[in-house]
């Protein structure tokens, strides 16, 4: 249990602008998809899609243009401007922010392709949606992107409610956004996964239509939101994540990886199977999915099925933004006692075919509920969030035993195009599929540098480790992926048109493929997650491990971050970087020559006064004890004020390094492993004025 509630709802869909449209359009049972009519869809399988109108886009461009931020950064900003209003209990300054996005920042990469203008490459990465937001709103706590493509949001409002129970944040506000993109339309085409009617989840008719939407949730301490009386739309009782390890755009076919997260989920929230009567499912209407789905679903629940609908036969397949919409909508129906029911369900499909998966809207008349929101992804990550609902607003403030693990680094690897390392072995590679050289029966045809190095470091730290099980999980850091991958996708659309757009590039448009590839490669099926941050991936997803680990979550996990070096990236960040992924196995039990993870947060600042002053107030908990400061430097910020205070002041001196990008700090963590004494701490500093530390001893 995570004493996170849901105190606020806001979304931008087809499907409405408030909760009363929402409510209006889905007591119509009339599905809102619609014909495109914002970019060409005659070289299309299917010409519909879940559309939001064109005045609230007129809306949200004057936002884009106001702020110079891209459409999917401006479309957060105006749903959560909706979510805000009259919210003067909230103290922002020091809120959360935890946001999921699949293709978030497309749109400034599509205008680049279109001009040729560098300028709007800046808007790109995903993590400058929660740099955008965070500015606007002038939100300064710790901000999270995850990047799982179709449970992208769903992870956020996962982490959200950790961030919660671990005391980090009173207030987060979480979900997710992703507009429609001809690219992605496009590459969904090349799948043959799109939909030529209506969509209809579980049924005979085959395929999934698309969808935009931006949706954004105001989390709460429970207690705190009960003292200040705020109505509670629902209790996030708890979570499990999980990943398939099996392909790159399809669930296990018996559904494995799912049901792994789902029963994760029902453990760690503790409540009774029994109990749970219905299940908000991911159902997207293709092959692929939703059979495996549903054998999941039952394996998790003893053969059994709750009730269970998808409400993508009404908004289409939102991506990123999937969960968060897909957990308003059914949020809303609950507010008014009802279930929505599967859209234009006629015929079920084999293996779906159980009165558990209703075709009509269901009143509920008791007194309280228990569901579960599911997704699923690409690059096989899996979701699972519990949530409870009173009826009658009887949320009880329960104390509980916290569990408190102690957290502790093992072994670590790192390799480049040229070379790796590790604990005990060293090596260079002569050949250009490095990952061929190292090892062949990990390498795939086509697989890109990215996941290439990602495989031989996450393989180097986990050879150290004995005795693996698949509850060993990942959690990955990548600032933008793999931009030749990404590249090779959009010149296919230039050179053969939208209609031959490339299905084998296109999986890797999602930034978490390379998570997916290392967890299949080294058959990693626990807790799993996928971030960008701008430049502290490493550190951040230490922070993640850190989380998951010292709360019960997850019990071991290989942790890292990796970047790829070309021309396209080096736009983007205007700077070069070199291909090269590092990992470190952090774990529950202490072992031999391991070292102790006792301390890791992450904070974002508006100027250097704000940067001292919260760095400062970490730095003096472990004043007594402390070693070495350890900086990984951001090029962008001038330093130079900052290092000279600390140390007339604070007597502190600071060692910094500029080597990569993303990786910088576990390369000075590696350096000094076998030499820390005292208590030694890590600082990354973003692109995007936010500061992680870590804490070593």
């Amino acid at each position: 249990m995570s004493n996170a509630v849901i105190t606020g709802i806001s979304i931008t869909s087809s499907v409405g602008n408030t909760i009363e449209e929402v409510v209006d359009k889905m007591n119509t049972a009339d599905s809102i998809i619609t014909e495109i009519d914002y970019f060409d869809t005659a070289d299309f399988i299917s010409k519909l899609g879940g559309n939001i109108s064109h005045k609230i886009w007129h809306d949200v461009e004057k936002i884009a243009q106001a702020q110079d931020i891209d459409v999917s950064s401006a479309l957060s900003i105006y749903t959560i401007k909706k979510l805000l209003k009259d919210r003067d209990d909230l103290d922002l300054s020091n809120a959360a922010i935890a946001i999921g996005t699949c293709n978030g920042g497309i749109s400034s990469l599509e205008k680049f392709y279109a001009t040729g203008a560098t300028k709007t490459l800046k808007n790109y990465p995903l993590y400058m949606q929660t740099n955008d937001i965070s500015k606007y709103f002038h939100i300064y706590g710790p901000k999270y992107s995850f990047n799982a493509a179709c449970s992208a949001s769903g992870n956020a409002i996962a982490f959200a409610s950790q961030l919660i129970e671990d005391g980090v944040a009173d207030v987060v506000i979480t979900g997710g956004s992703d507009p429609m993109s001809k690219y992605v339309f496009a590459g969904f085409n090349a799948l043959k996964t799109l939909s030529r009617d209506i969509c209809s989840p579980y049924s005979k008719n085959y395929g999934l239509n698309l969808g935009e939407a931006a949706t954004f949730f105001v989390v709460e301490n429970k207690e705190k939101a009960l003292k200040k009386g705020k109505a509670i739309y629902a209790e996030i009782m708890g979570y499990g994540l999980s990943n398939d390890a099996y392909h790159p755009t399809a669930p296990d076919k018996d559904g494995t990886g799912i049901s792994k997260a789902i029963k994760a989920c029902i453990l760690n929230s503790k409540i009774s199977k029994n109990d749970i009567a219905y299940i908000n499912s991911h159902g997207t209407g293709t092959r692929a999915n939703d059979g495996p789905e549903i054998m999941a679903i039952k394996s998790a629940f003893d053969n059994k099925l709750p009730l269970v609908s998808s409400v993508k036969g009404y908004v289409g397949h939102n991506l990123g933004s999937a969960a968060s919409t897909e957990l308003a909508i059914t949020l809303i129906g609950l507010s008014n006692r009802m279930i929505y029911a599967n859209n234009n369900l006629n015929e079920k499909r084999e293996n779906c075919d159980y009165p558990e998966i209703i075709t009509q809207n269901v009143s509920v008349d008791t007194e309280e509920i228990s569901f579960i929101n599911n997704s699923a992804a690409f690059a096989g990550h899996n979701v699972a969030v519990a949530f409870k609902k009173n009826f009658n607003g009887d949320y009880s403030i329960v104390d509980k035993d916290r569990t408190n693990n102690r957290v502790f680094i093992h072994s670590f690897g790192t390799a480049s195009m040229t070379s790796f390392s590790s604990n005990h072995k060293k090596g260079e590679f002569s050949q250009k599929n490095v990952l061929k050289e190292f090892d062949k029966s990990l390498y795939e045809r086509r697989m890109n540098d990215l996941s290439q190095v990602s495989i031989i470091a996450g393989s180097l730290a986990m050879q150290e480790i004995e005795n693996v099980d698949d509850d060993w999980g990942l959690i990955y850091g990548t600032p933008l992926g793999s931009m030749n991958s990404t590249a090779k996708y959009i010149d296919s659309v230039y050179t053969n048109g939208f209609n031959g757009a490339s299905g084998l590039y296109f999986p890797d448009l999602v930034v978490n493929s390379t998570a997916g590839r290392v967890c299949k490669s080294l058959n990693l099926k626990g807790y799993s997650s996928s971030i960008s941050s701008g430049g502290n991936e490493d550190l951040k997803s230490i922070e993640i491990a850190f989380d998951a680990i010292k709360s019960g979550k997850a019990n071991s996990l290989l942790v890292g971050s990796g970047q790829e070096g070309s021309e396209l990236a080096n736009k983007i960040l205007n700077k070069k970087i070199e291909t090269e992924a590092s990992f470190l196995t952090v774990s529950n039990y202490e072992a031999e020559n391991s070292v102790e993870l006792v301390y890791a947060i992450s904070f974002s600042f508006e100027n250097n006064e704000m940067l001292y002053n919260k760095l400062l107030r970490i730095l003096n908990k472990y004043k007594e004890n402390l070693g070495q400061v350890f900086v990984h430097e951001n090029e962008k910020l001038d330093h130079k004020e900052l290092i000279e205070r600390f140390k007339e002041e604070e007597n502190i001196d600071f060692e910094f390094s500029k080597e990569s990008f993303s990786n910088g700090s576990f390369k000075q963590i590696f350096a000094q492993i076998d030499y820390i004494e005292k208590e030694e701490v890590f600082v990354a500093i973003s692109d995007i004025n936010e500061c992680t530390v870590v804490v070593i001893k």
